[in-house]
């Protein structure tokens, strides 16, 4: 995969090194996400999902897992996809928020009135 692709991709992308520390953010993980080189990757995600990501990176069969982002005040919903490397991890980050939302709005809009 190119460096220019990375970069310039339209979801985040982070790469994490053998302490799971940031090494690498493209703009759309530092934008979206607040996430910048140098930080422990878990320290953003929320405290009820910090065990299940912790146990998705050590487990090297584990493809995608979905978590929460705090972000301050506010929280995303992510789909996280790796990519197992020798002496890193990559990961991908969707931003499922948009997408429940409207998935919930349809849901309450198909339900028969009383």
């Amino acid at each position: 995969m190119s460096r220019e692709f990375i970069t310039t991709a339209p979801i985040g992308f982070v790469l994490l090194d053998s302490d799971r520390r940031i090494s690498e953010a493209n703009a759309t993980a530092s934008k979206h996400y607040n996430l910048a080189t140098g930080e422990q990757f878990i320290t953003s995600i929320h405290g009820d999902h910090k065990q299940s990501v912790l146990d998705f990176l050590a487990d090297d069969t584990a493809t995608t897992n979905e978590c929460i982002i705090t972000l301050g005040d506010t929280e995303k919903s992510v789909l996280v996809t790796k990519i197992i490397e020798i002496d890193s991890i990559g990961l991908w980050l969707e931003d499922l928020s948009v997408s429940k939302a409207l998935k919930r709005q349809l849901q309450l809009a198909q339900m028969p009135e009383r």
